[in-house]
C-alpha cells in the first residue's frame, strides 16, 4: 500500500503538467470516486485513434481495473472540433450515469466521416434522456453555450494537450497510447511490483 502511494506521489510531482482541466460537468468518470488511483484520458471525437482505443481496449480496462475498484478513469474532452464542442453542450445537461452512456454510445457508433450523423446520435440520445437539445446544430446557440465558453478557455491556456489520446496520471502527462497493454503495465507497477519504471 505504501509503495503504491509513493509511486502515485512520485508521478504527481515529476514532470508537472499545469493545465487547468475543464469543469467537472464536461468530464466523464468511470469508477469509484474514493479510489486512490485516477487516470485522465484526453480525447477528441474527431480523433480516429481515440475511437479505436475505446472500441478495442476500454471494455477490458473497465472489467479488469475499474469495476474492481482499483482505478478511476476520467475521459476529458479536448475541444478541437465542432463535434466535441457539441458533445460538451450535451454533457452539461446530464448526470454522470447519462454521461457515461452517451460517451459509450458515441464512441461505439461514431462516424468520423459523417458529422451530421454524429449530431443525430447526440440529439437522439438527449431525446431518450428527456433532455432535448434540438438547437445543438445552431451556431448562435453553440457560441452562447457554457460548453463553447469552457472549450475556448481550455484551448487558449498557455499549457495545452499536444497529442490525443494522451494520459494524465497525477500531474504527469504521458504521450503514449492509453491502450489496454499500457494501462496494464502501469497498474501492475502500482499494485504488484516495486517500481522504478519511468513513464
Amino acid at each position: 500500500m505504501i509503495k503504491r502511494l509513493l509511486l502515485v506521489m512520485t508521478l504527481a510531482t515529476s514532470s508537472l503538467f499545469s493545465l487547468e482541466k475543464l469543469p467537472s460537468e464536461y468530464l466523464v468518470t468511470f469508477g469509484d470516486p474514493n479510489t486512490q488511483v485516477e487516470f485522465t484520458q484526453y480525447f477528441s471525437l474527431s480523433c480516429a485513434h481515440c475511437v479505436q482505443i475505446f472500441r478495442n481496449d476500454f471494455g477490458k480496462i473497465q472489467e479488469e481495473y475499474i469495476e474492481n475498484g482499483q482505478l478511476r478513469y476520467v475521459f476529458h474532452p479536448v475541444p478541437m472540433d465542432l463535434t466535441t464542442v457539441q458533445f460538451m453542450c450535451c454533457l452539461e445537461k446530464l448526470d454522470q450515469n447519462e454521461k457515461r452512456l452517451l460517451l459509450t454510445v458515441l464512441l461505439e457508433e461514431l462516424s468520423l466521416d459523417n458529422p451530421e450523423f454524429n449530431v443525430l446520435l447526440m440529439k437522439k440520445a438527449m431525446e431518450i434522456f428527456k433532455k432535448n437539445l434540438d438547437e445543438i446544430e445552431d451556431e448562435t446557440f453553440i457560441k452562447l453555450s457554457g460548453g463553447f465558453n469552457a472549450a475556448r478557455d481550455f484551448i487558449t491556456q498557455e499549457e495545452s494537450v499536444m497529442v490525443v489520446p494522451s494520459l494524465q496520471i497525477g500531474e504527469k502527462m504521458i504521450e503514449k497510447e492509453p491502450d489496454y497493454n499500457f494501462i496494464s503495465l502501469i497498474m501492475n507497477k502500482l499494485f504488484i511490483k516495486e517500481s522504478d519504471y519511468e513513464f
